[in-house]
C-alpha cells in the first residue's frame, strides 16, 4: 500500500504497483522507472509570501516563497501582471532550511508596473495534488513608488536614501550667494562649511531643512 498514513510515500518503491512511486516520482530506484507520484501521495501547495511592495523593472526578479505539504519538485509558480502577462517563476532557489517551503524568482520581463498576482501551485507532471492554487496580491511599484524601506528608484531597487542637490541664492538678487553654508536637517543633523551649491545623501521622505550663511538670515 503507498500512502501519506502508511508512511510509504518517500521510500522509493512502487509499493501498489501501479507505476507511480511517491509523492513525485523522482525518488525511484527500482524499475519501472517513473517520473511522476502516487495518486495516493498528494502533494498541495499551503502558502505563499513575497515583499510589497516590490519595486518594478522588466530586468529583475521578484522573489517568492511557496510553501508545500512536502519537499519535492512540485512547483508551479507563477507571477501574473494587472494586463494579464503571466510569467513562470520555477527558477528554484532552493529550501528555507528544513523546511517545506521553497524559494522562486520571479522574472518581471514584458510586465508592467502596479497590481499583480502570485499564484503557488502544483506541477501536474510530478505530482497529485487535492486543493486549488494558492495566490498573493503583489504591488509592483515603479520610480518613486513607495517599498518597505523607502522608494523605488530608477534602477527598480529599494532605496532609503536619495542624493539631495541644492543651491542657497540671494533672495534679493535670486543669484547664488558664494561662500560655505551650514545645514541643519530635522533639527538634529548638521553638515558644516558646505560649499554652495552642495550635494547630500538624506533620508526618504520630508525634513524641515535649515540654512544659514554669514551675513545673511537663516532660511528654512
Amino acid at each position: 500500500m503507498e500512502s501519506i498514513a502508511q508512511n510509504t510515500c518517500r521510500d522509493g518503491l512502487d509499493n501498489n504497483c501501479d507505476g507511480e512511486v511517491d509523492y513525485d516520482g523522482d525518488a525511484a530506484p527500482v524499475w519501472p522507472l517513473t517520473t511522476h507520484g502516487d495518486m495516493s501521495c498528494p502533494v498541495d501547495a499551503t502558502g505563499v509570501s513575497a515583499e510589497d511592495p516590490y519595486c518594478w523593472n522588466v530586468t529583475r526578479f521578484v522573489p517568492v516563497n511557496c510553501t508545500f505539504t512536502t519537499r519535492g519538485r512540485m512547483g508551479n509558480v507563477t507571477l501574473t501582471d494587472r494586463l494579464g502577462t503571466t510569467n513562470s517563476c520555477n527558477v528554484f532557489a532552493g529550501w528555507i532550511g528544513a523546511s517545506s517551503t521553497a524559494m522562486f524568482n520571479c522574472s518581471m520581463a514584458g510586465m508592467v508596473s502596479g497590481p499583480a498576482v502570485v499564484s503557488c501551485g502544483i506541477n501536474g507532471a510530478y505530482s497529485y495534488n487535492t486543493t486549488p492554487a494558492v495566490s498573493f496580491g503583489e504591488q509592483l511599484n515603479a520610480l518613486n513608488q513607495p517599498c518597505p524601506i523607502g522608494i523605488c528608484s530608477r534602477a527598480g531597487i529599494c532605496i532609503d536614501k536619495v542624493p539631495w542637490d541644492a543651491t542657497v541664492l540671494d533672495d534679493l538678487t535670486g543669484t547664488i550667494i558664494p561662500g560655505q553654508v551650514n545645514i541643519t536637517i530635522d533639527d538634529t543633523t548638521v553638515y558644516v562649511n558646505l560649499p554652495n551649491p552642495f550635494s547630500l545623501t538624506v533620508p526618504v521622505g520630508n525634513h524641515k531643512i535649515w540654512a544659514s550663511m554669514a551675513g545673511y538670515d537663516p532660511r528654512t
